[in-house]
């Protein structure tokens, strides 16, 4: 070193080496949502009586996977510990966005009358089991070529597609992991995320007849949509990413993640159904 200069470097205090600290910020992730129905209690209670002429209300049982987009956004707070562990809050806004297609097979004699004609204009009620509970959906359905005659037995296939959305204020309660030299840092967080229900919406957006002896003139949301949402939810949550300090103050992180339900999303004792979400979460933070 030369001879007489001092070199000063206390004022510069690396994240990594301070004995602990506050941090609050901003983020918000996206990610997609898989949705399954776990399963169906035989005793499932109908929505409707009488209807298409007296007869029983077909049931359509939905198991299979209904897979959509989550966004969240919000405020987080934390604090790092000395020996590299931490914890870490905060409050998002969040909303889900399924879309579904199902269909719905009727035997051409359910839609005739009592004289063995077909009606030229049926109104269709049925229940259709969804991971959020059961809803009640009707059409109406239009006989676009009356002078065809169909075997009693033929079923009359309608594809119907649906999308829901629902949003949640949640809050997580994580431990985070902090590991690094320098600027850059490897950060793992895992716990809960609790949800509080805001609002849900459903709504039926396409409805085609396969045959072309039958049209869908109009449809419709029943008012016995029931979907039973439970108030309160809680999560899993699992992540592990970078941070990369930009300065003394200010940090972003990236980080992949994996939640899902530890606790049904729906209070409807008739279905048991949950979900999983994966995606990313990035946010900035300033540090104190």
């Amino acid at each position: 070193p030369v001879s007489g200069v001092k070199t000063d470097l206390t004022g510069i205090t690396p994240l990594a080496a301070k004995k602990g600290w506050f941090y609050v910020g901003a983020g918000g992730r996206s990610g997609i949502v898989n949705e399954k129905i776990r399963r169906i209690e035989t005793h499932f209670p109908k929505f409707f009586q009488g209807g298409m002429g007296g007869k029983k209300e077909p049931e359509i049982a939905q198991f299979s996977s209904t897979q959509g987009t989550v966004y969240a956004g919000g405020l987080v707070a934390g604090w790092e510990g000395p020996k590299k562990w931490g914890f870490e809050s905060g409050l998002f806004y969040q909303k889900i966005e399924v879309s579904d297609r199902h269909a719905l097979d009727i035997a051409f004699k359910d839609l005739k009358t009592g004289g063995g004609h077909p009606q030229s204009e049926v109104e269709v009620l049925y229940q259709y089991n969804t991971s959020a509970g059961a809803l009640g959906l009707e059409l109406r359905v239009s006989d676009a070529d009356p002078q065809q005659d169909l075997p009693d037995d033929e079923l009359i296939s309608f594809q119907i597609q649906t999308d829901r959305s629902r949003s949640y204020l949640s809050v997580p309660a994580l431990v985070t992991w902090r590991n690094g030299y320098g600027r850059l840092h490897l950060k793992m967080k895992a716990g809960l995320v609790f949800g509080a229900y805001l609002d849900d919406n459903l709504t039926l957006t396409g409805a085609v007849s396969s045959h072309p002896k039958f049209a869908i003139k109009k449809w419709g949301k029943l008012k016995g949509i029931s979907p039973a949402l439970a108030p309160i939810t809680t999560d899993y949550w699992l992540s592990a990413g970078l941070v990369y300090d930009l300065n003394p103050t200010l940090s972003i992180n990236v980080e992949p993640y994996l939640s899902g339900s530890l606790s049904p999303f729906q209070t409807d004792r008739f279905i048991k159904s949950g979900q999983t979400t994966a995606g990313i979460y990035a946010g900035v933070v300033a540090n104190f």
